[in-house]
């Protein structure tokens, strides 16, 4: 597990851009910290499915957003940078030197704040089975090994028609029942003297109480372009800003 990080003030979360040949949010995001526009965090964390795929193991994802993970690269080396992988990207940690990368089994990565201990994770750790079987068999060494040689042979067809389906999805909608929903999906999850949760993955831009636990779900920044810039770490109050503007 990785150690437990502390929160600071002008920490940024940033959750689900879902980058594709037809989006390009997280790279204009980094250009726009680089050169000043967006003021530098004292941390990112990256909340996940940052791409509609990135695979460490598949050659033809990583050289589709190489621009991309050298900006990430090189705003590492001058904060601190963590990526939690989700289920449209991981096995990245081949792709960085200087990013802290979270992959699912390291999940939730433990932040202290002066109000207690805060679970960080993609969202997808905990579910059916059968769901829970898929994220490993996935993630194996030896089914990407197969993977990335079929994707080769039949001249990258596998990535690129999967791309394509995935540029398809409709990942801006409501969840009907959500907060039900979640409330049973807690149940699952580590909170023992935990005092929030931080996620991403739904999309749905929610926080609410859970017993004596707040819970925060992320919107996605591939929807509506915003992130969450953390004010406060007394209270956690994070205001959402727009990459282009129009910021609460």
């Amino acid at each position: 597990m990785c150690p437990s990080v502390v929160l600071e003030k002008g920490a940024v979360f940033l959750a689900d851009g879902h980058e594709n040949d037809q989006r390009s949010y997280l790279k204009e995001f980094l250009s726009n910290v680089a050169s000043g526009e967006i003021p530098l965090p004292t941390q990112l964390f990256l909340m996940g499915d940052m791409f509609d795929l990135l695979v460490g193991n598949i050659s033809y994802t990583r050289q589709l957003h190489a621009q991309t993970l050298e900006a990430l690269e090189a705003l590492a080396q001058r904060i601190p940078v963590y990526y939690l992988e989700g289920n449209h990207d991981f096995n990245l940690s081949v792709l960085f030197l200087h990013v802290k990368v979270v992959p699912i089994e390291q999940q939730p990565l433990h932040v202290k704040t002066p109000q207690g201990t805060w679970l960080l994770l993609h969202g997808d750790k905990y579910g059916y089975w059968k769901h829970r079987f898929y994220t490993r068999f996935i993630r194996s060494s030896w089914v990407l090994w197969v993977l990335e040689k079929l994707d080769i042979g039949f001249s990258r067809s596998i990535s690129k028609n999967l791309l394509a389906f995935l540029a398809q999805k409709h990942i801006c909608r409501s969840i009907e029942g959500f907060e039900a929903k979640t409330r049973g999906r807690l149940e699952l999850y580590p909170l023992n003297g935990v005092v929030g949760v931080m996620e991403g993955h739904f999309h749905q831009d929610a926080q609410f109480e859970v017993g004596s636990v707040r819970y925060i779900n992320f919107s996605s920044f591939a929807c509506d372009q915003s992130y969450f810039v953390v004010q406060c770490v007394n209270s956690i109050h994070c205001a959402k800003q727009y990459l282009r503007g129009n910021n609460v």
